[in-house]
């Protein structure tokens, strides 16, 4: 494949020779549109989630009923 020279490249992150397709954790992070605190705000070290960060929890913890080899871990 030919490289397009007008269009910005980024670098692969992924470890050249680990097979993707094995089981493992995955680390996920959630990075809102210029950061703003658009599902909820943290009081004294503890998330308070609004409206729609109710929805956005609902629907994660949910994803195991859609993807039943996901196992999510709790964060400490």
């Amino acid at each position: 494949m030919e490289l397009n020279p007008n269009i910005r490249q980024r670098w692969s992150i992924r470890l050249k020779h680990y097979d993707y397709s094995r089981a493992g954790l995955y680390f996920i992070t959630i990075c809102i549109q210029n950061r703003l605190p658009l599902l909820g705000e943290i009081v004294e070290g503890k998330m308070l989630l609004n409206a729609a960060g109710d929805m956005i929890s609902f629907e994660w913890l949910n994803l195991t009923y859609r993807l039943v080899a996901m196992v999510l871990h709790a964060m400490s």
